[in-house]
Order: C-alpha cells, then structure tokens, then sequence
C-alpha cells in the first residue's frame, strides 16, 4: 500500500513560528504531526510514503533522517517552486505504482481514522477518485448526492466538508498539469465537470466517534490538545523526563514538552510549551504556543 502526505505549504495562518520550524513539525502532544501520520501507516501496513517539501524543505529531510524509519520506503520530493497540492502530486507521479491506489493525507490534520480502512473502502466502491468527507461548519462546500459529490463551492445548509483525505487512481493524477503550480480542489472540479461526480465515503461511516481536527492556526492547533488530552481524561501532559515544579499553577489543560526551565510563581492555562523553552519567575501563559526558536 502507498500514501502521500503533502507537507509543502508555507503555513502563513501560523507565522511568526513557521518562519523557522515548517508547520507539519509541529509537536501534537509532543510529537511532530509528520512522525503521527508516518506512524499511523506504517501500523496500518504501507509499505511506501512519499511526502512532499517546499517551505522549510532541509528541517523536514533532516527530521526525518533523525526518526529512522528503516522498514518502510520513505521519498522525500523536495520542490524547487511551490507546486501546491495537486502539482505537489502530479510531481509524485513517477515515484508511485501506477497499478495501485494512492492514498494521500495533509499533513497538518490529525485524525484517527485507519488508514488502512480508507484504503479497502475505496476499492470496493471501483473509481478513480474518493473523498473522505464530514460536516465540519470551517469547510462546508460539498453538494453530495448518494455518497457522489456532485459540486463544489455549494453555499446550502447541507453543505459537507473535504477531510484533506483522499484515494487517487493514477487516471485522475495524469489530469493535473505537470511541473506547474496547480490546485487539488481545482483537478477536483475538473473531474467532475468530465466525469459527472467524485465518489465520497462519510467519515462517521468508517469510524462513527472519529477524531478530526486541523493545526493551520494558532487556536486549532490547541484545540487538538484540549480534545486529546479529554479523551485521555487527564488535564496535564509531559514529557517523560520533564518534572514541573511544585508551585506551577496549571488551569484547564497543559502540555509541556523536554528541556524546559519553569520559573517560581508560574501560571499556565490551555497552552502548549514546546521543547527547550524558559519560562521565566511570575510568567502568567494562557491559551498559547510558548516556544522559543
């Protein structure tokens, strides 16, 4: 089984922090959204993950050297011009198995739908192209119609939501323009205004409690830690060697990463502390990405 994950964008919605650690590196619980997903499929038995880079292109091949990940063929597609998504893909065209399905992910979602399920739900329905899709009021844009999205753009009250989760046939991946800033939504509208529809499967329908949950803004990315740390049923996070101080005041919910110095007198409430952070006397931190870079 193969998969992409699309790890070129720029992370804009996230400056300052992207301007010096790419957004799928992001820590979710303390551990870089890219190694979740890499995870994930390794469990679910893939076999092969092509992952594309743009912004930041040399920390993600060097992270990625640093997990070693042995048992699984990993190519890391370096792009010299951004390619967006669907050019980011076409480019991934000669690196794939054409005879196969390709499963491809945005790296910056964390869900816990299997991979694996994805992939065997899509076979058995024989197209080209399918969309995992949710009723998420952020993307609403869908008009589907007997699990076939027929539209785009769709401004009703019964509008659904592309999940960043898809299954490519190389016949669709051949329609993207090569070598060329190109859209995946647009080869979406593409497909359909040749084909009529784009197959979609629910994502209730394959897992019917299903985390989903983006990182591209500051409050989405701690959104993710509050719904994780509730499902666990525990308010507080650390890092194994990470031991917090007896008079740290902690409100709601806190993750706390390696190597951090924590002040007398501190307050923390609904944030995350990344790694190799100081966190100075009286520091009142509340809803936050404390870092340091």
């Amino acid at each position: 089984m193969q998969a992409m994950l699309l790890a070129a964008g720029l992370g804009t919605r996230l400056k300052p922090i992207t301007d010096w650690l790419p957004k799928p590196l992001f820590p979710v619980l303390n551990e870089p959204c890219l190694k979740r997903h890499i995870k994930s499929l390794i469990k679910s038995g893939f076999n092969k993950i092509i992952i594309n880079s743009y912004h930041l292109a040399d920390i993600i091949e060097n992270s990625l050297q640093e997990w070693n990940f042995n048992d699984i063929e990993i190519i890391l597609l370096k792009e010299n011009t951004l390619l967006g998504t669907g050019g980011g893909i076409r480019n991934a065209l000669d690196y794939i198995d054409r005879h196969r399905p390709l499963l491809v992910i945005n790296s910056d979602i964390i869900t816990d739908i299997s991979p694996a399920l994805i992939l065997k739900k899509h076979l058995e329905t024989n197209c080209v192209v399918t969309l995992i899709t949710h009723n998420c009021d952020r993307h609403r844009a869908l008009r589907i119609e007997d699990n076939l999205v027929k539209e785009f753009n769709y401004k009703e009250k019964n509008a659904m939501a592309y999940t960043g989760i898809c299954v490519l046939g190389s016949e669709f991946i051949e329609t993207i323009p090569k070598g060329e800033m190109f859209c995946l939504i647009k080869a979406f509208k593409n497909f359909i205004e040749a084909k009529g529809f784009i197959n979609s499967i629910p994502a209730i329908s394959l897992k019917e409690d299903y985390l989903w949950e983006d990182i591209g803004t500051p409050q989405a990315y701690l959104n993710i830690h509050k719904i994780l740390l509730e499902r666990d049923n525990i308010s507080i996070f650390t890092d194994k060697n990470t031991i917090l101080p007896e008079d740290i005041k902690i409100k709601g919910w806190g993750c706390f990463g390696k190597k951090i110095t924590i002040g007398q007198n501190v307050s923390v409430k609904d944030s995350v502390v990344w790694d190799n952070t100081v966190i100075p006397d009286n520091a009142d931190i509340n809803n936050t990405i404390f870092h340091q870079n």
